[in-house]
């Protein structure tokens, strides 16, 4: 680790703003914007002109409001005709097309449209150019802490709101540091797990393994270890899995399996459940309307999970044996995950020993039962200590291969 980034774990650990932003890392820098509008509306005014917003048409009947329509911050008139912003965080996360999408569409069916539509964020987005989502701007908080330490834009508040506002912007000043810096853990030699030390889940024997080093790959533990100790985990886990994605994406385009003309709809995601990110291929059209494949990696585990219908069961537990039930049946599935047999007996998972290890599971299946009837099943087997996120990436696109290929062929 760097000098920089090492004074910037040492700034966070000691800064009383950063601390108190804990216990809501996005809420709390939405409401830090709207306490500037709260102690002078004609600062906030120059803190949004600093970042590229237009306001030479608000006139003087405007006010910014917190959680309109469901968005982190707005500017809109008082007579709530018309919004001259939205402001949203990104803090915790890398905004999605998808999610530029459903903004868009929430504020044409209220207002139409908006000509200013900010993200805030710690670290670059790249969003495509499609129509719903190039009108967002993105704007890196590296300009918003400079504008609050300036002279300039200190001038009107007292010492005590000084000594906040300058708080504020070196600990997002250092988690900008961070952020930059964990980039580089994404690169295909480094090492793929992190230094997971708890129990996944009720179906699993405990974790004991360590991480080895493997000849001429990175590993990076003290990262993930200090930001567990400076309670962001959880943001260094989510920017580390959405570049993941991009670079799955990236590789499953190459190979023309992202096409709508595909039998089937296959969809790089992520998502967090457990203090835990997810990085998975979603792969529609294998069965029934509501079911799909999913190649699935949170933690150690690397899963073939299968949405199975179950048929209105009573208790969750019914529900949940009535889909292992319809997976057990369903023998064409087999060579996919095999509810008969456990992952470590042989069966449904591709032998790369480099990449892959023994099952922690107790069971020969996993599961837990989800809404509409259709519930999540699932085998899996450990990443290896040792294997890199080229490793990783390269078995999650042969498998897509495999699948796809199997459809195209029945």
């Amino acid at each position: 680790m760097s000098q920089k980034y090492e004074n910037a774990v040492d700034y966070l650990k000691t800064s009383p703003m950063f601390n108190l932003s804990l216990s809501s890392k996005e809420l709390f820098h939405s409401n830090f914007l709207y306490w500037i509008y709260i102690a002078d509306k004609n600062k906030f005014r120059a803190l949004l002109e600093a970042v590229g917003i237009k306001t030479d048409d608000w006139g003087e009947n405007w006010e910014a409001r917190r959680e309109h329509l469901n968005f982190d911050l707005c500017v809109i008139d008082k007579s709530n005709e018309k919004l001259f912003a939205v402001i949203e965080n990104k803090v915790k996360s890398i905004p999605t097309a998808e999610q530029l999408a459903k903004y868009n569409e929430k504020i044409k069916m209220k207002f139409g449209d908006v000509s200013a539509k900010i993200l805030l964020s710690l670290t670059e987005s790249k969003n495509d150019e499609s129509n719903d989502v190039k009108d967002w701007q993105y704007v890196n908080y590296e300009q918003i802490c400079g504008t609050l330490l300036s002279d300039d834009f200190q001038s009107s508040f007292s010492g005590y709101q000084k000594e906040l506002i300058n708080d504020y912007a070196k600990f997002v000043k250092a988690l900008i540091t961070l952020t930059e810096d964990w980039k580089g853990d994404t690169a295909e030699n480094n090492i793929f797990l992190l230094d997971y030390k708890e129990r996944e889940s009720k179906d699993e024997v405990e974790n004991n393994e360590y991480i080895i080093h493997k000849e001429g790959a990175v590993n990076n533990p003290d990262k993930y270890r200090i930001a567990r100790e400076l309670r962001i985990h959880d943001l260094y886990g989510k920017y580390r899995t959405a570049i993941l994605k991009e670079k799955l994406a990236k590789r499953l385009e190459d190979k023309g399996l992202l096409e709508e003309h595909l039998p089937l709809k296959i969809t790089p995601q992520i998502a967090y459940s457990n203090s835990l990110p997810i990085l998975e291929v979603m792969i529609e059209g294998v069965g029934k309307k509501a079911e799909a494949f999913f190649i699935s990696i949170q933690g150690c585990q690397y899963r073939h999970a299968i949405n199975a219908i179950d048929k209105g069961a009573s208790t969750k537990e019914k529900r949940v044996q009535e889909s292992v039930k319809r997976c057990q049946t369903q023998k064409r599935w087999h060579w996919f995950m095999n509810p008969n047999k456990h992952p470590n007996n042989g069966g449904c998972f591709p032998n790369f020993p480099d990449v892959l290890s023994k099952s922690g599971q107790r069971k020969s299946i996993c599961s837990f039962a989800g809404r509409g009837g259709v519930n999540y099943i699932y085998q899996y087997k450990k990443i290896s200590p040792d294997a890199t996120v080229d490793d990783v990436l390269s078995l999650m696109v042969d498998e897509v291969v495999k699948i796809a290929n199997k459809f195209r062929s029945k």
